[in-house]
């Protein structure tokens, strides 16, 4: 799961450094699924499901827990749902 991680990690520093600061959920399923990037499952992500939800909460956890304190409040800044809501309060 590191590798779901990491790109969810590289993408929010890229929203953040290029100051486009967010980008709705089913974006993010879509990138991981035409990069080939599966859930624990081995599936493609849903873009609306509580997988992807998930991921992005388990994220900012990895990242924090790594001592990666820009990552993880980027992560927890950059994805919003489709009521432009961030995801982590779903």
């Amino acid at each position: 799961m590191s590798k779901n991680f990491d790109f969810l990690g590289d993408l929010a520093n890229a929203l953040k450094k290029n100051d486009w600061s967010i980008m709705h959920i089913s974006r993010v399923a879509e990138l991981l699924n035409l990069n080939g990037i599966k859930n624990k499952r081995g599936q493609k992500y849903k873009e609306s499901g509580r997988g992807i939800f998930k991921l992005v909460s388990s994220a900012y956890t990895y990242f924090s827990k790594k001592g990666d304190k820009e990552t993880a409040t980027n992560v927890a800044s950059a994805f919003t749902n489709d009521k432009n809501q961030h995801v982590w309060k779903k």
